[in-house]
């Protein structure tokens, strides 16, 4: 699902990913950002066509850190710290949905 199909603005989406989730650590103020910009894109998309269907932020968050930790291959060193950022991921894009209704 593209962010016009969401009806949710992408750059508020990314901005969501890199404050909250960036799992591999790729810095959102680095200078070479904009050529990475999209990198979380697909997942981000993903949880909120799964919220839009109903998914609780729970299930968005598990599906986050299934991502993380088999998806990307970073396994899940700090699982809280891990767990923590997806949860806060999920709530900020059904902040997000909730507030475009």
């Amino acid at each position: 699902m593209s962010a016009a199909k969401s009806g949710l603005n992408l750059q508020a989406l990314r901005g969501i990913g890199w404050r909250l989730w960036d799992p591999i650590g790729l810095n959102p103020d680095a200078e070479d950002r904009p050529l990475i910009d999209d990198e979380y894109d697909g997942y981000l998309l993903k949880v909120a066509g799964r919220m839009r269907s109903g998914a609780s932020a729970d299930e968005c968050a598990a599906y986050l850190l299934d991502i993380e930790a088999d998806g990307m291959g970073l396994g899940l060193p700090d699982e809280e710290a891990s767990r923590h950022r997806a949860e806060c991921t999920a709530i900020a894009i059904g902040a997000l949905i909730e507030e475009r209704k």
